[in-house]
Formats: C-alpha cells, structure tokens, sequence
C-alpha cells in the first residue's frame, strides 16, 4: 500500500496529466514525449529494463528478499532508475562510472530516500509540502540559470528556503526512526532498507548491456549507410568477437570506419571485416 508520500504524487501525476490534456499545446508536447520515449530504437532498452526487473524481483522473491509490501517502493526505485538508464545510454557506462552510481544509489535512496519514505507526513502535509518543493526548485532553477539573480540575495533566499523545508522534513522522518526504531529492526524494514543496494548491485551487469548495446548500435548505423544490402547478424558478431568490450577500440573504429568507407567503396561484409581486422593491427603498432 503506498504511504502518504507516494499517494501525494500520484494524485499530483493524475492533476498534472488531466491538465495537460486539456491544453492543446500540452496535449501536443506530452504526445511528443511520449513518441520519443518509446521510439523504435529505445523501445528493445526499455522492455529489456523492464523484464530485467521483473527477474530481479521473481530471484529475490524466490529467496525470501523481497514480498508484495515492497512493490510501491521497488516501482519507485525502477522510475528513477529508467531515468539513470537514460543518461547511461546519453553518455556511456563504463567502470569509472560505477562507483558514482552506487554512491548515488547508496546516498539518495539508501539513506535519505529511504528513511524520508518509511516514516512520511500525514497526507494532508504531504499535498501541501509537495507544490511548495516543487515550486521553490522551479525558482532555483530559473535563479542559477539567470546571471542578473545568480549569487544575489534572492537566490541565496530560496536555496535556504529549499534547505530547510527539506530538513525539516528529514528531522521529522529522524525523529519517526529514534522512537519507533523497532520497525526498523523488524524483518519487513529490514527489506526495505536492504531492497535499494540489492537492486543496484543486481542491475550493475545490465547498465554494461545498455552501453555495449548503444555503442554497437552507432556502429551499425555507419555499417548500413555503406552496405547497400543492410547490415546481418554475422558482421555484428564479428564485430564484437574483434572488439567486444574495449570501448575506446570501439569508438575509434566508429570514427575511423565512418572516414574511411567515405573515401573508398564497400563491396561486402567481408570488405568490412578485412578494415576492421587492418585497423586493429595498425593500432596495435601504433600503441607498440
């Protein structure tokens, strides 16, 4: 069942959705997000999420890590997640990526998240604290982004404002946690508490398929604009059996392949490989 919190923002969702579907301009732009979103080329990442989820919470089920009260919790955990997927797939994982992401992970959900959720606001508090958040960030934004209120007093006033209608909401989340520190202690708190680092651990192997798959996905676009018959699934698998995990190899190829097959005409697949396979040796000399 959702605590307060979380029923606070769903009715906020459902308010601003009906309210942009009133709107035509509205109506326009979140139809037009929503096509991007779940665009043919992000489509396979986001069902690959999502069933990798599933899966992850079907293991910890089975083990005795995770029951149906953690479902409001785990949901949240995966939106937030999708949006990190997202700048994985804008920017590339690799290893030193890691370790910001588990502190983030750890920090922001693990800790505070974590306990600002597990004693919230009654939800009377939670739907007037919410718009008022929200609006004060909006101001915050629209300070830091301007160079006239940057640094002046007015920003200063709402970065204080912020902060402290933030502590205060943590100071009373602290204080549910000191005096009702038995449900903590009990084993439903104890997964919960548990349920963030388990999921980021068990998603670390799909944040490097998410980035391998980008990255080979720019590469068979290059392909396909110089193969006139289209790109098959030996030529991918080639590929990757020659580069497979080495990132920078791959994004130097990338580059290299788009120049060369410019300069000169691709007959075949196999043309492609033969580059390929002279691109790897030079560089191997290269680097000595």
């Amino acid at each position: 069942m959702p605590n307060s919190r979380e029923l606070a923002i769903i009715v906020y969702l459902i308010f601003l959705l009906a309210f942009s579907c009133c709107k035509r301009e509205l109506r326009e732009c979140v139809v037009t997000i929503v096509k991007s979103f779940f665009s043919k080329a992000l489509l396979p990442i986001w069902l690959s999420c999502f069933f990798y989820f599933l899966g992850s919470v079907f293991v910890l089920y089975e083990i005795g890590l995770w029951e149906f009260s953690l479902a409001t919790g785990s949901v949240f955990w995966f939106v937030a997640t999708v949006f990190y997927v997202g700048n994985v797939i804008s920017s590339g994982f690799d290893v030193t990526r890691l370790l910001p992401f588990l502190k983030w992970q750890v920090v922001f959900f693990f800790t505070l998240n974590f306990l600002m959720d597990f004693y919230p606001l009654p939800f009377f508090w939670e739907m007037l604290v919410l718009p008022l958040l929200v609006f004060i960030a909006g101001l915050v934004a629209v300070a830091e982004n301007d160079e006239r209120h940057r640094g002046k007093p007015v920003h200063t006033f709402f970065l204080r404002g912020q902060a402290s209608i933030f502590y205060l909401i943590f100071g009373f989340s602290l204080l549910g946690l000191v005096v009702n520190y038995g449900q903590l202690l009990s084993l439903e708190g104890l997964r919960s508490y548990l349920m963030v680092p388990v999921f980021s651990v068990l998603f670390i192997p799909f944040f490097y398929f998410v980035s391998a798959y980008v990255r080979y996905e720019g590469l068979i676009l290059v392909y396909s604009f110089y193969l006139e018959g289209g790109v098959g699934w030996m030529l991918t698998f080639k590929t990757f059996l020659r580069i497979r995990f080495d990132y920078q190899l791959l994004d130097e190829w990338r580059k290299h392949a788009n120049r060369e097959f410019t300069l000169s005409t691709i007959n075949s697949e196999d043309d492609v490989v033969l580059r390929l396979d002279e691109f790897i040796s030079d560089r191997q000399n290269d680097y000595g």
